[in-house]
């Protein structure tokens, strides 16, 4: 649990001068823990002040008049997944308050009914269930990434008795290595491109259509010229299938030791599209090669 004797940033977004006034000299009133409010009348006021503070837990009355009720709870969750929310609503309703709690929110208190006990202890607990469902998240999500590894590290080290190919990793370690860091580069440019082109796209504005595509179009381009490449070189080697699975398995094991949990899903994700695109190209390779032995 969050360390009581430790300042929280409070961020109240609340329209009505006097429940704002009162909702401040509530928490003012709490020794421990101390409480830091910054305020904001309008929703659009307080998302800036988000963008550019770090807050703790969010106290959001849902009838500011710019906001639209609980699709304010939506935008901010889309935006900040784990900020805490304690709604703040002028009714007393149990329909609302599941609404509420449905669409994001980690508690809400009814306008009027709340006291310092009350308000402390739905921030602060507001705060700890948010805890409590990022760690379950978490563990959810390396489950799944540990079965995802413990799939192709069966398929690496599967034995077949009929089967008497060394891998490249045996048989070439240099050509190996090689192979697995041109991969590894690649893989990090699809899962990381999203943010770059985010970033891109902020710099310029809404209407320059060309610049986006051409940075779009750029960067697929540059997918296909690098596939087609490591595929050439996969099959330079008379490597196989089984290589690029290993090659795989490799670089997957160490981002996933290595990476945040929000880029995990993606390595999984656009891992897995990258393996297929790969063998695809790398049989387009060894077809092309035979038609042009077959004309020799």
């Amino acid at each position: 649990m969050k360390d009581i004797t430790k300042e929280i940033k409070v961020l109240l977004i609340e329209d009505d001068s006097d429940d704002s006034l009162l909702a401040k000299e509530t928490l003012d009133e709490i020794c421990i823990p101390k409480f830091q409010v910054l305020a904001a009348e309008q929703f659009q006021e307080g998302l800036k002040i988000l963008e550019n503070e770090y807050i703790d837990v969010l106290l959001l009355d849902l009838s500011v008049p710019d906001g639209h009720g609980l699709e304010m709870l939506s935008t901010i969750k889309e935006t900040y997944p784990h900020l805490p929310i304690v709604a703040l609503t002028g009714l007393n309703d149990d329909t609302i308050a599941f609404k509420t709690i449905a669409a994001g929110a980690q508690d809400y208190v009814v306008k009027g009914f709340y006291d310092r006990n009350s308000l402390s202890k739905a921030v602060r607990y507001a705060i700890e269930r948010q805890r409590i469902n990022q760690e379950f998240e978490h563990e959810i999500l390396h489950d799944y990434y540990a079965r995802e590894i413990e799939f192709f590290r069966q398929l690496v080290t599967r034995k077949f008795p009929d089967l008497t190919y060394k891998t490249l990793k045996k048989t070439n370690p240099l050509a190996y290595e090689e192979l697995r860091q041109e991969y590894s580069e690649l893989l990090d440019l699809i899962v990381l491109q999203p943010e770059t082109l985010e970033a891109f796209l902020n710099e310029h504005e809404p209407d320059d259509q060309d610049a986006k595509r051409f940075h779009e179009l750029k960067h697929s381009r540059i997918h296909e010229k690098d596939i087609a490449s490591i595929a050439a070189g996969f099959g330079r080697v008379d490597a196989t299938s089984l290589d690029i699975v290993e090659v795989h398995y490799d670089v997957l094991k160490s981002r996933m030791e290595n990476s945040e949990p929000n880029h995990m899903r993606a390595f999984i994700t656009e891992g897995r599209k990258l393996l297929i695109e790969l063998m695809g190209c790398l049989i387009s390779h060894y077809r092309k090669y035979c038609v042009e032995a077959l004309k020799c």
